[in-house]
């Protein structure tokens, strides 16, 4: 059963079932060959359609490039490569002008129908702009059928109607195929909640040429398709960028590191809930979608049964006379910086191959800087993880607008408040409660006028002038910005102590921005996280926006907005946290309900309520070389605060499984009571587990933002102390290759 988002996102995709050209297959022929993998990649940024010829008139509506969906092309196919035993012929591409109208169908046809047969693992994947068609004949309420937007589409050519591509996906349904499809697009460009961003929208506006089409067949992801979609029907699909500087979409980063994250057997729901905690805790402006039927969910993603996948190899391409050595794995591999490995069958165990640079998801450089010299290692030697190096968190990063004297920002803050009521445009006090329509905001010593879904524009200082420009019944929000001397009360950067926290020259690139609203004692400031209400703090890590403070003294406010700036990152560091490769726990915690005893699986924790804590047995066995693991929980509540659950006396009593057990993981091993308490919001409960006891647990207790937790006595102990410090160092930390961190996330409510 299916919401109606779900439903209006996927649900379209329908067409009868089209027995033409299905192959027939004689009782007498021989047993089918082993499965084959085919993936049909498409990726769009540039919409200008080159020297084409127009073949009709396009409807004039704007069709603005994109950055990032080639490089999620690029980056998927090295992924599958490298992790999902896809082969380069196995997969087309088409990128930009390639991924035209009739380009995109003849493809799916040649490349994935043609050749499709019982058992064989099926990709398509779209990276573009999405949108709607008109279709007057369609029993749906909006009388539209949701689109993908090809290349062409400024020339005339139609968009593909989520209907032709269900009757291309049905033929392959028929055929007994595994068929996955990915579509991180959005259908809607309107759906602006709280204050407006500037990160680009993978939507245009509809096309209005009417299809008339009546056509209402069985979905594709009801027969055996798994269905991923980067967001609801009524929301928005975003592209923003990385910590290095590379765009993708939202949507398609979550999910690629995910996969990356996949552990052996794990299922594509598993694997789809990675990527939204994810998506969750950086960027929460989407919500993903998934339909499938149980077998499709179950089944470990673009695998054609629930076989486990084999840890990735690292091979030697080559030994440089300087000791380098460029080795065939990279990120896709679990590889970091810091990162040691050794010879899989070593002649000489004390060998150590240290990785300086990650090259790509499939290629890295490395140095021996242990045991023999590069002349005892050769191309083609396989190498495996002894130690491994978390990566340097990102930091959070922020926008603060400012300029030198902040009475003119405020005297037209005045005369537009005073003014906007007789124009009848709505006066907005808080972009989290209420959605403004437009939004005028200060860049350097001038301002401009931000129109929700279509960016900002240059304004002038005139309240007049302004308000000529907003329609009616419009709803305004003036963000104040910060002066020079508040700003520099505020210590974080680059160049500071708390170096966690990184000024972006501009909100497109911000985790939040610090807005000023014009209060009748002078202006109030918060840390306000764009295009967020406070109706979406149920599905975001991080809330939407931190208290307002009151006029304060200059030091005091500045000391307020540090401290609330640090301790978000510190929620965000650690539901980023990321752990080795391939080294799955081998529990997974649960709670369970007072009343029944039954697992909570609706989301829902409810205050002052006693829940039982228990792991469960995930059904991955533990890596090779490992017999038990330390068990820790904690919980991390929406104001940044730990509370360590589980153990409560040292590193006691919470080793599994037990001696008596066989080594076996217990189907089920009791833990200890949790209660629910205020504050109330989004809570994540942690679970740890490691190959060596951490001395000290209380580290993963706090309550305030510090600089670093206390030096570890172990490599991962060291490593955690770090995590959400407001100091960033990007000095690596060598830990055991054998140590997981999961998370589940709940929404804490009050009690009825």
């Amino acid at each position: 059963m299916f919401t109606s988002a779900l439903r209006a996102v996927i649900g379209a995709l329908l067409l009868p079932v089209c027995l033409a050209g299905m192959e027939t297959v004689s009782a007498a022929t021989a047993a089918p060959p082993p499965a084959r993998r085919h993936a049909l990649l498409i990726g769009i940024d540039d919409y200008s359609a080159g020297r084409r010829t127009p073949r009709t008139a396009a409807g004039g509506r704007p069709l603005p490039s994109l950055r990032g969906a080639v490089h999620d092309v690029e980056e998927l196919r090295e992924m599958l490569l490298a992790r999902y035993d896809f082969k380069p012929g196995d997969i087309v591409l088409l990128k930009n002008q390639q991924a035209t109208h009739d380009a995109i169908l003849q493809a799916i046809d040649r490349h994935l129908t043609a050749p499709a047969r019982k058992g064989d693992v099926i990709l398509f994947y779209y990276a573009g702009h999405g949108s709607q068609v008109e279709n007057s004949a369609s029993d749906e309420l909006d009388k539209r059928d949701e689109t993908i937007v090809p290349a062409d589409s400024s020339l005339g050519a139609p968009d593909i109607r989520d209907k032709e591509l269900a009757k291309r996906f049905n033929i392959l349904l028929d055929r007994g195929v595994k068929l996955t499809v990915v579509l991180d697009s959005c259908h809607s460009g309107s759906g602006v909640r709280g204050l407006p961003g500037d990160a680009v929208v993978r939507a245009v506006t509809p096309d209005l040429r009417d299809v008339r089409d009546p056509s209402r067949p069985p979905a594709p992801e009801s027969r055996g398709a798994l269905v991923l979609a980067a967001t609801q029907d009524f929301a928005r699909a975003y592209e923003l960028s990385d910590e290095k500087g590379n765009y993708h979409g939202v949507f398609s980063w979550a999910l690629l590191r995910a996969m990356h994250d996949a552990v052996t057997g794990e299922s594509a729901a598993d694997t789809f809930l990675r990527a939204q905690a994810l998506m969750r805790a950086e960027s929460p402006f989407q919500d993903p979608v998934m339909g499938g039927d149980e077998s499709a969910q179950s089944t470990p993603l673009l695998r054609s049964g629930g076989g486990a996948r084999e840890q990735p190899a690292v091979a030697v391409e080559r030994v440089l006379a300087d000791g380098k050595v460029i080795l065939e794995g990279g990120w896709a591999h679990g590889l970091t910086v810091g990162t040691e490995l050794r010879p899989r069958a070593p002649a000489d165990s004390a060998m150590r191959i240290r990785i300086t640079s990650i090259l790509g998801l499939t290629r890295s450089e490395g140095r021996i800087v242990g045991g023999a010299t590069g002349t005892t290692l050769s191309g083609g030697t396989l190498l495996e993880i002894a130690t491994w190096a978390a990566p340097a968190g990102r930091p959070m990063r922020v926008w603060t607008p400012q300029v030198e004297k902040l009475e003119p920002a405020l005297r037209l803050a005045g005369e537009l408040r005073e003014e906007a009521s007789r124009q009848g445009v709505g006066w907005v006090d808080d972009p989290t409660e209420t959605t403004p329509t437009h939004v005028l905001r200060w860049r350097g010593q001038h301002c401009e006028l931000v129109t929700a879904g279509a960016g900002g524009a240059p304004a002038p200082e005139d309240a007049a002038a302004i308000l000529a420009r907003i329609p009616p019944k419009s709803l305004l929000f003036v963000q104040l910005p910060v002066t020079a001397a508040l700003r520099h009360e505020i210590v974080i950067g680059a160049e500071t102590e708390h170096n966690s926290v990184e000024e972006t020259k501009d909100p497109e690139h911000a985790d939040y921005v610090l807005v000023g609203r014009a209060v009748r004692s002078g202006v109030e400031y918060a840390w306000v996280r764009p295009e967020m209400h406070q109706g979406d703090a149920g599905r975001s890590t991080l809330p939407p926006r931190t208290d307002w403070i009151a006029p304060i003294s200059l030091v005091d406010a500045g000391l307020v907005l540090q401290h609330a700036i640090l301790q978000l990152h510190k929620i965000m560091a650690w539901h980023l946290l990321v752990s080795p490769p391939d080294s799955p726990s081998p529990y997974r915690l649960v709670l369970l309900k007072p009343r029944d005893g039954t697992a909570v699986n609706d989301g829902r924790l409810v205050g002052f309520t006693t829940y039982q804590m228990v792991l469960r047995a995930a059904g991955t066995p533990l890596p090779i070389g490992t017999k038990r693991r330390y068990f820790y929980i904690f919980g991390i509540d929406s104001f940044g605060r730990s509370h360590l659950l589980f153990p409560l006396g040292g590193s006691v009593e919470n080793c599994f499984p037990l001696e008596h057990d066989g080594m076996a993981p217990a189907p089920e091993v009791p833990i200890g009571p949790v209660t629910v308490k205020p504050p109330y919001g989004l809570d994540t409960y942690v679970l740890l587990s490691s190959d060596e006891p951490i001395p000290n647990p209380s580290i993963l207790q706090w309550s305030g933002v510090r600089t670093r937790g206390p030096k570890g006595a172990t490599a991962l102990e060291e490593l955690l102390s770090r995590t959400g410090g407001s100091s960033r160092s990007m000095e690596a930390v060598p830990t055991s290759a054998h140590w997981s961190i999961d998370r589940i996330t709940l929404q804490s409510v009050a009690p009825d």
